[in-house]
């Protein structure tokens, strides 16, 4: 990690110690007006705390390397630069001058660095993927630092059963971490049926989970509504709906849920159930 990474959280950090011990009065943009409002001494302190957290972390976790550039900027660099602040180019330059591979959620900026610099990177998940399958780290590992990207709004997130269940199971009674995870399912650019199956997979495998059964039914509810999302945005609701009903009988207590949730937002499907044959019977002579 280049030094000057750990410098801005350092000046970052400097700018809210400056704040005196007093509410802050801000202003912002929302809905097309400018609006004041406060933000509390204790909110601000909570931030000062969590970047002084981010900064052990980073200390602890890291090696922090100073980043040089060993050849003259081009024009164009340097008008980026410009615009940027002298510490844009560093991550790409401790990546070339250590060989390593350069680490960025910022898609636009790993593209800057392969066109001006030639330097390959790649984007978090990727590398939790690959440490993930060489057991670097475990599910449940895997899960927590998937969460931390979802809470982080990170653009594109990779979902499966697995890490959603893994996620679940550490967050039963803190849904709002799993609330935050269940957005990413279903987005818009979304493969339909393979989201489709992960959720339907996650909601089989939920209610043989060993968490509180308010949480079952509340992890259940809210892939459900991402479900319905998803199917909505594709015209086929009550398609979607026929067959999860259909899906969920594999599990009495799960098909009893879904026909309930169905039933209270107004989706009404009858499914018809086969009977099972009955044997006949040989009368004895």
């Amino acid at each position: 990690m280049p030094r000057s990474s750990l410098d801005e959280l350092y000046e970052w950090r400097s700018e809210y110690e400056k704040i005196p011990a007093q509410p802050l009065m801000k202003m912002a943009y929302v809905d097309g007006q400018f609006i004041r409002y406060e933000v509390s001494q204790e909110q601000i302190q909570q931030t000062a705390n969590s970047i002084n957290a981010g900064i052990d972390v980073l200390k602890s976790e890291m090696e922090i390397l100073p980043s040089v550039l060993e050849r003259e900027l081009t024009d164009m660099e340097s008008q980026i630069l410009d615009i940027t602040g002298n510490y844009y180019f560093d991550p790409i330059n401790l990546a070339i001058s250590e060989d390593l591979i350069l680490v960025s959620d910022d898609i636009h900026y790993r593209g800057l660095a392969a066109q001006f610099f030639q330097t390959k990177g790649t984007w978090l998940q990727a590398l939790l993927i690959v440490a993930k399958s060489a057991k670097q780290i475990d599910v449940a590992a895997y899960g927590k630092a998937i969460a931390g990207l979802c809470g982080c709004k990170h653009t594109f997130i990779t979902l499966d059963s697995e890490t959603l269940i893994s996620i679940a199971k550490e967050n039963s009674e803190n849904v709002s971490i799993f609330e935050n995870v269940s957005f990413f399912l279903g987005g818009e650019d979304a493969d339909f049926a393979s989201h489709l199956d992960v959720a339907k997979r996650f909601i089989l495998n939920i209610w043989t989970a060993k968490i509180p059964h308010l949480a079952q039914c509340r992890f259940t509810g809210m892939i459900i509504e991402r479900i319905a999302v998803m199917a909505s945005r594709h015209n086929v609701l009550l398609q979607a709906f026929r067959d999860l009903a259909l899906f969920s009988q594999q599990s009495p207590r799960l098909a009893e849920y879904v026909s309930g949730w169905m039933i209270g937002h107004f989706i009404h499907i009858a499914i018809k159930q086969e009977k099972p044959q009955k044997k006949n019977k040989r009368k004895r002579r």
